[in-house]
């Protein structure tokens, strides 16, 4: 058995090659000198064998963050007389390469860690060090809905089929000085709209943080997107903030769609009679805006034009927690994008964060099988396309709400492994897909656990198998009669011995091994 490296340089330099080889590593390489990734991951990576040790598996997840912010820390240690402006560029560059040769370490080394946990340690990093897409904003100890987003991906939520932009006038550049001149005259108007008539016309039930958000997206969209101001706005600008924008981005309940149109009405009455925006304007503006109600309150109706992370927050609102409670707030987004990712890609047909989801291991290519049976024999085609039918139902069964309570239990990348492993020997050893198990089979390949050696962990497979066949009769890739069968087989104790049975499970540690391709 050859020995393990235990030179820091050494593991390091075997990390690169392998990294080196990932696409994300080859875009990286073309944005970043060497010396710069070198001192970047080099840092990361010593800073981690240093403090936790050269064993990947006995690596926590705060070992992992403490060694980003080390390297946080070095960066800033070397930097003299810089603005914090400028200090917080050089986070955001570094943070690039760092992220990603993390996730690589978490997903192909370090394959132990609890990837909810690592979510969360992410979310803290960014948060602390003002970088990532996106990171959370204090705001009297909330967390800002504008900071945190989900990943997001094209889809067919908006009315462009009936309100097209194509003509819609964004001809000029946006610049910097008008967004600002927009925002600051906007902002005098809605003081001066809430001690007016128009304000007090409208119902109490809407109040002034709805007014507000309703206006200013209003407005700093059709700036943003169409390069329009208020004193300005065309049909279609205004058309399309509000049938787009509105549904797709603005974070708000279903039913509070029915207040915009009448708190922007007021509002632009307001600004006709202040002398604000011309009488002409004004007309059009609340004309266009009535005449695009029926169709936005529709549409806001209808989640699945919602954005990912508009989602994301409604849902958070739904499970009852509030912006308040930052902690509660970080666990639930670092879940609900594990699960969102977890789903798209059981779905095969979307797109999907490979770096977010767990990526079970190809031993399957090497495992024993028997020899012909007349027509029947193993090949790698059919192996392959079980073993990425495998790996689909266990990331949705990941992401499905009947099964969250197992996600306390153990992490996603133990769960995908049971799922896959099993259905891998079941083929490799019977040459048995899904839609052709047995129970005697099935007996054959449980009997090889040994549930002596890691009881707990040996319940939570039995456990996840359970929810396998009958997520599988369910679908039906399994008949009911098939797989009342294999059921009994995961509840049946007891089982038979481990040196009666034919299967080549060794035991839980060694289906370990073979799952995540353990190298001594």
């Amino acid at each position: 058995m050859a020995k393990k490296d235990t030179d820091p340089e050494k593991i390091y330099a075997a990390y690169r090659v392998d990294y080196d080889k990932t696409e994300n590593a080859k875009q990286i390489a073309e944005l970043f000198p060497e010396g710069e990734l070198n001192a970047i991951l080099g840092t990361f990576t010593l800073t981690l064998l240093q403090n936790a040790g050269t064993d990947p598996q006995k690596w926590q997840v705060t070992d992992i963050k403490s060694a980003m912010e080390g390297v946080f820390i070095a960066f800033k240690s070397n930097l003299s007389n810089i603005s914090e402006t400028d200090l917080q560029g050089y986070y955001r560059d570094l943070y690039v390469p760092l992220n990603d040769f993390v996730v690589f370490i978490v997903n192909k080394i370090a394959t132990g860690l609890n990837h909810s946990d690592m979510a969360t340690a992410f979310i803290d990093i960014e948060s602390t060090y003002g970088v990532g897409e996106g990171s959370y904003v204090d705001d009297g100890g909330n967390v800002d809905l504008v900071g945190f987003s989900a990943p997001e991906y094209d889809t067919e939520y908006t009315m462009d089929v009936k309100y097209k932009k194509r003509g819609i006038g964004n001809h000029t550049e946006w610049q910097e000085y008008r967004a600002k001149d927009i925002n600051h005259y906007v902002s005098d108007w809605l003081t001066e709209f809430f001690t007016s008539p128009e304000w007090q016309a409208l119902p109490d039930s809407i109040t002034q943080e709805d007014a507000i958000l309703y206006v200013t997206e209003m407005t700093f969209d059709a700036y943003d997107e169409f390069h329009s101001s208020p004193k300005n706005w065309g049909v279609p600008v205004i058309k399309m903030v509000l049938t787009d924008h509105f549904v797709h981005q603005v974070i708000i309940q279903p039913d509070q769609y029915s207040t915009i149109v009448p708190t922007l009405t007021a509002f632009f009455t307001f600004a006709k009679r202040a002398g604000y925006i011309r009488a002409v304007q004004a007309d059009k503006t609340i004309k266009t805006i009535k005449g695009v109600e029926a169709d936005m309150i529709e549409a806001g109706q209808d989640r699945d034009k919602y954005s990912e992370t508009k989602k994301m927050w409604l849902d958070m609102a739904a499970a009852g927690i509030s912006r308040e409670n930052r902690e509660a707030a970080e666990t639930f987004i670092a879940t609900w994008i594990e699960n969102q990712q977890a789903a798209r890609a059981g779905s095969q047909f979307m797109d999907y964060e490979r770096n977010l989801v767990y990526q079970p291991e190809d031993d399957y290519v090497n495992m024993p099988h028997p020899d012909p049976v007349g027509k029947h024999h193993w090949t790698k085609a059919v192996a392959t396309r079980n073993h990425d039918d495998l790996a689909r139902y266990a990331w949705t069964m990941w992401s499905l709400p009947a099964n969250q309570d197992l996600h306390a239990e153990l992490n996603e990348a133990d769960f995908v492994d049971f799922i896959v492993f099993f259905g891998d020997v079941m083929y490799a050893q019977f040459l048995e897909t899904i839609l052709h198990w047995d129970a005697q089979s099935a007996h054959v390949v449980f009997s090889g656990y040994d549930a002596a050696e890691q009881p707990e962990s040996f319940e939570l497979l039995r456990e996840t198998l359970k929810r396998l066949v009958d997520h599988l009769m369910t679908e039906g890739k399994l008949t009911r009669p098939v797989g009342e069968e294999i059921r009994a087989v995961f509840d049946a104790a007891p089982l038979t011995p481990k040196s009666q049975a034919k299967s080549n499970v060794v035991s839980m540690d060694e289906a370990r091994k073979r799952l995540k391709n353990k190298k001594d």
